[in-house]
């Protein structure tokens, strides 16, 4: 019952799919991911973050009393943010119940950045205008400061590593402490006019007068009042 949707971003965001519980048709705007997704290069936060709270807000569910909804957004980056204004976005997400988690990919020491033929061969690694190599190094802090700011949690995708395992776990004890929070809600007020109604039949009450019956005499076979 999940729904999931899709960004991709770098100076500029783009909503590859809406949210949607059609989870085989998500993982194949996945698998057609590519550095060609968005034609405006370098990486802006700001937009992507804007981009993805749009896509909840348009295809989330109302919370009500019979729900607890949460809303989260994953960022899945290097960390390198070339624009200012990335915490301020995620400040507001967070205000507007919208949890912030970020994954860390690439390694501290840099690497070149494949570059492929349509069908998947490597032809070289891209270059900056000056035809060096361009490397691409992970920039844990900025991650970090997002999901801090995003009142989420930050990890570092590693081969063989738990990070996905531990952000399914944030999310799912995210879930829960919602869920509960909205039953205890419910709870509270489902008897309130209950208590009012009998509250106010107390004092009604307190005014209502009680006749005193008077005493009955019997007399012979009939029953008189007492004078």
């Amino acid at each position: 019952g999940d729904r999931v949707g899709l960004v991709a971003f770098a100076g500029s965001a783009v909503l590859l799919s809406p949210v949607t519980t059609d989870l085989p048709a998500l993982k194949m705007y996945i698998e057609s991911l590519s550095p060609m997704s968005v034609s405006t290069q370098g990486t802006e936060f700001a937009k992507g973050l804007r981009e993805a709270a749009q896509a909840v807000k348009r295809g989330g569910i109302d919370e009500d009393e019979g729900s607890a909804v949460t809303r989260a957004v994953v960022v899945s980056s290097d960390g390198e943010d070339h624009e200012a204004g990335a915490l301020k976005v995620a400040e507001e997400l967070a205000q507007e119940g919208i949890r912030l988690f970020a994954l860390g990919v690439g390694t501290e020491n840099g690497g070149p950045i494949p570059v492929r033929d349509e069908f998947g061969n490597l032809r070289g690694y891209k270059k900056d205008e000056s035809g060096k190599v361009v490397l691409t190094q992970t920039k844990g802090t900025v991650l970090k400061e997002l999901a801090q700011q995003g009142n989420g949690s930050f990890y570092h995708l590693t081969f063989g590593g738990n990070a996905s395992l531990n952000l399914y776990e944030d999310i799912r004890k995210l879930e829960q402490a919602q869920f509960n929070s909205s039953v205890i809600t419910s709870y509270d007020e489902k008897y309130q006019s209950f208590l009012i109604i009998g509250l106010l039949l107390a004092l009604l009450e307190l005014f209502i007068g009680e006749r005193k019956r008077r005493a009955r005499l019997w007399k012979g076979r009939f029953e008189v009042a007492e004078e």
